[in-house]
């Protein structure tokens, strides 16, 4: 039997082998940003066994609580005052997938291969409010800007988006395949959009249930998708390719330069700058309206699985075991990105973080 890390590193290894395809512009070899960082190293819960490896981050938009989640099981809550692990939750029986906090920040969500989908209260964290159980693994979650719903996508062919407050379903939704990772709701919470295995992307108006848009996007599988604040729709995937697509008018979708290595991950910094990650191990940061990258942060050693953003600060988490806080070089970004807009100007970033 292969071991996990074995297994991680050869399929690493193997992306990390692929060459660019004919017709699409490969990157440039890009700066080493100066952005400093904190590790934060997962833990060991049972004698035996490895460190947990991270597959979803989420930091509180409103608050102190960093939520990490890996193949260990449990959801371990990192305090970013005092800098240590607060509460490490075990409600789950599988992989737990994906993390995220609600943009109000009174609760926390939390899906895995367990099926089930998970609200924690922020102000009592060790008792779930629900727990609802699908009948497929849950990859990936969403949640509105109103915190009012909360989109489900994994192994089967269906989105679901439940009351984020009850966890009753209030609407089904079929995608283009039956294995998703990736799914997100348009800043104006009236569409949401998923994506998975095909490479087909199904964008549909949430109140009138009908789809709107359907976009080949990818060659291979999408692993990631973010609507900007513009109504944009960024998607990457399996194909090394990260694509802007443009809904109203397709034909004007913007394809990035491609590294060799499978990403994994995407997030919006500021308006026409994002972060990607994947099996390189690094974490690249581009401005979209130019089509280049700016720079790379190389700290991790292995695969980056995901990313987020809040309070002014990039996280990431990685197949190495380890969870990263980045604090942006303001300057820097506003010599490389002309017109580069802070994400809030007038934030202050925690103390912990400097």
């Amino acid at each position: 039997m292969i071991q996990r890390r074995n297994f991680l590193g050869a399929a690493t290894a193997a992306a990390l082998c692929l060459t660019t395809r004919t017709g699409f512009a490969a990157a440039q070899p890009a700066s080493l940003l100066g952005w400093s960082s904190k590790q934060i190293q997962t833990v060991r819960h049972r004698k035996g066994k490895d460190k947990p490896v991270v597959t979803g981050v989420s930091l509180q938009a409103d608050g102190n609580l960093l939520a990490i989640v890996g193949d260990d099981h449990y959801v371990s809550l990192y305090d970013i005052r005092s800098q240590q692990f607060v509460e490490h939750l075990k409600r789950h029986t599988d992989w737990v997938r994906t993390a995220q906090f609600s943009p109000d920040s009174s609760a926390l969500f939390t899906g895995g291969n367990d099926h089930r989908l998970i609200r924690w209260e922020t102000d009592q964290l060790t008792t779930p409010a629900f727990q609802v159980r699908r009948k497929d693994a849950i990859i990936k979650i969403a949640i509105t800007s109103d915190s009012k719903k909360v989109a489900t996508v994994g192994f089967s062919r269906n989105l679901v988006i439940h009351d984020a407050k009850t966890g009753a379903e209030q609407s089904r939704f079929k995608c283009a395949c039956d294995d998703n990772h990736s799914v997100a709701f348009s800043a104006d919470d009236k569409l949401v959009a998923a994506g998975g295995r095909c490479g087909t992307i199904r964008v549909w108006d949430i109140e009138s249930k009908a789809k709107i848009h359907e976009l080949k996007a990818h060659r291979r599988r999408i692993r990631t998708l973010e609507f900007t604040p513009a109504g944009d729709l960024l998607s990457a995937g399996d194909d090394q390719m990260v694509r802007v697509n443009k809904l109203a008018n397709p034909t004007q979708s913007i394809v990035l330069p491609r590294h060799a290595s499978k990403l994994f991950a995407v997030q919006t910094i500021a308006p026409s700058v994002i972060a990607t990650s994947g099996s390189d191990n690094k974490i690249h940061i581009w401005n979209t309206q130019r089509g280049s990258e700016v720079g790379s942060l190389e700290k991790h050693t292995g695969t980056v699985s995901c990313l987020d953003m809040a309070q002014d600060v990039l996280v990431s988490g990685s197949f190495d075991t380890t969870v990263r806080i980045w604090t942006p070089d303001k300057d820097q970004l506003a010599n490389a990105t002309p017109r580069f807009i802070a994400p809030n100007a007038t934030a202050q970033t925690p103390a912990s973080f400097r």
